[in-house]
């Protein structure tokens, strides 16, 4: 599951998704990280699994960098070519059912190989068979 949410975002041109915590980092990237939690009774007896808070961070450059700032502009759209929204939710997806991203927040230091990033933070719930 975590692998097809990278492929949807890694068919965003331009933007490198890498496995999470890699030792570099070359922006614009994207990270899959752990979800918060995983709720195996998410419908009748286990036939469903809920997974909250699943989060793609997207590193677009330093954080004292002004192009950084226009850049994760484009990332954070709720349309367009470049939105990491529409890339996660309308990619079609084997492994589970349905994939909301449920807000973005930023983080304007995240750091990565001693450097600070800014970042936007996706949070994805997630909804699957209990396979």
């Amino acid at each position: 599951m975590m692998t097809e949410v990278g492929l949807a975002v890694d068919a965003i041109t331009g933007l490198r998704v890498k496995a999470w915590s890699p030792e570099r980092v070359m922006p614009p990237a994207a990270l899959v990280a752990l979800p918060a939690g995983l709720n195996y009774h998410g419908g009748y007896g286990t036939g469903l699994q809920e997974i909250k808070d699943l989060t793609v961070v997207v590193l677009v450059g330093k954080a004292s960098d002004r192009v950084a700032f226009k850049r994760i502009c484009e990332y954070v759209k709720a349309s367009g070519a470049r939105s990491v929204k529409v890339a996660i939710e309308t990619y079609a997806y084997t492994s589970l059912d349905t994939i909301t991203v449920t807000n973005v927040t930023f983080s304007p230091a995240e750091e990565k190989d001693g450097t600070e990033y800014l970042a936007a933070v996706f949070h994805c719930d997630i909804t699957g068979p209990a396979t």
